[in-house]
């Protein structure tokens, strides 16, 4: 008996220390203080270290997709974009019809010179949202970046009479000193 009892560990022995459960409230708390960490950095242009705590709240909530498109948002900032298409892509396939993440995606895309895959996605977010300023120029973006100076001409000039934008006038500028 002695010899079993000097094998087998005793009651009292755990092989592995015990870590303590996160109650729902800490849980809550700790993405509540890294999302507020994030976007603190974000809006100090910290990229890298708003992607961090981004990363690490998505972690804790691995299917938030507020906190993915977040993540997505500073990647594409500070060259990670690959990641942020990817990440704006899973967002996309949960929520289809969220057009402020296929604009995102688009413009992310078009970052990357993958201009046919951007211009597809900004003609479905303009096909849902005809007026959106920020889709519109990002055509405009594509063309003149594709080397089309008429047609971004043409989506700038539209833009600027119906909108006043001046991102868009200022860039209208830009197309007309080149074609000069």
């Amino acid at each position: 008996l002695a010899a079993a009892s000097a094998s087998s560990p005793s009651p009292l022995t755990f092989p592995e220390p015990i870590q303590p459960v996160q109650s729902p409230t800490s849980i809550e708390s700790e993405v509540a203080r890294l999302l507020e960490l994030g976007q603190r950095r974000e809006a100090e242009q910290h990229y890298p270290e708003a992607a961090a705590a981004y990363r690490e709240a998505l972690a804790v909530r691995p299917g938030d997709d507020e906190i993915r498109t977040r993540l997505a948002r500073v990647l594409s900032w500070h060259g990670g974009q690959e990641e942020a298409a990817s990440l704006y892509r899973d967002v996309l396939a949960r929520h289809p019809d969220d057009q402020e993440t296929r604009a995102a995606l688009a413009r992310v895309l078009s970052w990357q010179r993958r201009f046919d895959e951007a211009r597809e996605l900004y003609g479905l977010v303009l096909q849902a949202d005809p007026k959106n300023v920020e889709v519109r120029r990002g055509l405009a973006e594509v063309a003149h970046w594709q080397g089309n100076r008429a047609e971004a001409l043409a989506r700038y000039e539209a833009l600027v009479a119906e909108t006043r934008d001046p991102e868009s006038e200022r860039r209208l500028q830009a197309v007309r000193s080149e074609l000069l």
